[in-house]
């Protein structure tokens, strides 16, 4: 398998300090050919199955909170979010986006929302849900795992590929994960990270920490669900969730179970509508 990738991607390899005046370098199962300045070509011999990459990583499998999102929203709810001037202004300028609101408020929805609005327009995009009810998707080590495997698999093969076999498959440590992100994200290319309930994170602060360290990145572009806002984080929007919109979406939804025929008291639609809506408030 060749890669064409920048030399500063080999973090953590034992290169001499003349590798850049040489035009093969074989590190183990790695063949290196300099093509130009910083460019080379990475020839990975007998590259690794992915999945042993990612149970080596010990990544969190955010892509099924993310389905299961997906399997449950109605269409039409949430475009409000993406057609919001805040959200246009976010996709084009890089920063974090803040999307505040309270328990129940459709936040998970949403972001998957972004999520397939960027994926529709061809972004680059990441995402990690924070999921309290399951253990590794509330930690720091979880983000990094995920954001890594995600990075490594979508524009740096070579790169993880290199990177667990320097590693002799030994335990990784969150600063490694920390500096292959860091020292993989794409330059002159947009690049979209989504996070989900930023409120069931266990490692709030060094997440905070990495979010600010990421947006200094003039690439990267940040979204983050919470119920509160983080003094920490530095967002450049915030967007509150406020009852209308949030109570849109849910009337969209009940319409959706009275077309389907899931409640059949048709002649008291509105009326029952109306109960849930209040009885909902926002949640």
């Amino acid at each position: 398998m060749i890669i064409f990738v920048p030399l500063k991607c080999f973090w953590g390899l034992k290169l001499d300090r003349n590798f850049l005046g040489a035009q093969d370098v074989t590190i183990g199962d790695l063949t290196i050919n300099q093509v130009t300045g910083n460019q080379h070509n990475v020839i990975v011999k007998d590259p690794v199955d992915l999945s042993k990459i990612k149970d080596w990583l010990k990544t969190p499998d955010s892509s099924s909170n993310f389905v299961s999102a997906v399997n449950k929203m109605t269409e039409g709810t949430g475009v409000w979010l993406v057609q919001n001037p805040q959200y246009q202004n976010w996709k084009e300028n890089h920063g974090v986006m803040w999307l505040q609101g309270r328990a129940g408020s459709g936040k998970t929805f949403l972001l998957t929302t972004v999520v397939q609005d960027l994926g529709k327009d061809g972004k680059l995009v990441f995402y990690h849900y924070f999921d309290f009810r399951d253990g590794p998707k509330t930690t720091y080590s979880g983000l990094l795992s995920s954001l890594l495997f995600q990075i490594g698999s979508l524009v740096a093969e070579g790169q993880m590929q290199a990177l667990y076999k320097q590693s002799k498959q030994s335990q990784i440590t969150d600063a490694a994960k920390k500096a292959f992100i860091m020292n993989n994200i794409p330059t002159g290319i947009k690049m979209y990270i989504v996070l989900d309930a930023f409120d069931e994170c266990q490692d709030q602060n060094q997440v905070a920490k990495f979010i600010q360290e990421l947006q200094n990145q003039a690439s990267v572009h940040i979204i983050v669900s919470c119920r509160y806002a983080v003094q920490s984080v530095t967002s450049s929007e915030m967007l509150l969730l406020n009852d209308k919109n949030v109570a849109d979406d849910i009337g969209q939804h009940i319409d959706r179970i009275f077309d389907e025929g899931k409640i059949s008291f048709l002649s008291m639609k509105n009326e029952i509508k109306n109960v849930l809506l209040e009885g909902a408030n926002g949640v």
